[in-house]
């Protein structure tokens, strides 16, 4: 089964509850995907990412696997870890979706604060820990991905409070959206700088395009958006030279939510 990977455009740390912080984010689907296929025992992991520990990877996938009573897969990782694309929330959905289970929007949140979203897909206004869901009208877009290096979530929302706290306009993104001329505000950009220089780089190489550029999620990967494929391309052959060899680029399309969405 392919399960979808995610970008958040805007995210706003609204405070914490139950030692988690409370957001508010708007989250898409995006065609940038996992495979798995489960059966027999042990795990066959392929990389496609080209910048994944395997080792460890497959030794997390076992931990999670084994809280499902899941004994063998075979993993194509396309979407990158520590990259603010859902990465490290696949396995779960995979699970839940092999197993058929229906669990409540609390149980999800408490494996993954993205699980809740990602096992339905497509376009939401999210809020709380990412368990409080409106679903919108998914969007027809490309989004060029950009990514160096990582940056740990848990740190980087312990450095939140050196933001100044961005401005909410996340409703105001959603209903002209088609537009593309929108700000996207992230109190996470920051402390993502911090953690990771490349972050801050990234984005100032890529926000010279007059087009809507932000980080996703916690980061590191840095998403330009436009509904021209084309445009996208030329954007990314032209920071070719600017960007590291062993840099993450890829050019993906938003998808719409699954048909089987519990």
């Amino acid at each position: 089964m392919e399960i979808y990977g995610k970008i958040n455009i805007g995210l706003l740390v609204t405070g914490k509850r139950d030692n988690l912080h409370t957001i508010k984010t708007l989250f898409h689907s995006i065609s940038l995907s996992d495979t798995f296929e489960f059966g027999g025992e042990g795990i066959e992991l392929f990389d496609e990412t080209g910048e994944l520990d395997k080792k460890r990877y497959k030794e997390n996938l076992s931990k999670i696997f084994s809280r499902f009573n899941i004994l063998g897969a075979k993993v194509v990782k396309r979407i990158p870890l520590g990259g603010g694309l859902g990465g490290g929330t696949t396995p779960f959905v995979a699970c839940c979706k092999y197993l058929n289970l229906n669990l409540s929007d609390e149980e999800k949140y408490k494996l993954s604060c993205d699980l809740p979203f990602m096992s339905k897909g497509g376009f939401a206004l999210a809020e709380g820990v990412g368990e409080k869901l409106e679903f919108l009208k998914p969007k027809k877009c490309y989004a060029l991905l950009v990514k160096s290096g990582s940056v740990d979530t848990a740190k980087a929302y312990a450095l939140s409070d050196v933001s100044t706290g961005s401005k909410d306009n996340l409703s105001e993104i959603a209903e002209k959206f088609d537009s593309l001329d929108f700000d996207v505000p992230n109190d996470l950009f920051l402390p993502a700088t911090m953690l990771n220089g490349d972050v801050k780089r990234i984005y100032g190489l890529l926000s010279a395009y007059n087009l809507p550029c932000f980080m996703t999620g916690s980061g590191a990967t840095i998403v330009v958006l436009s509904k021209d494929r084309e445009m996208l391309e030329r954007i990314c052959f032209d920071s070719e030279k600017k960007l590291s060899e062993n840099c993450f680029k890829k050019i993906v399309s938003f998808v719409e939510n699954y048909k089987n969405a519990k």
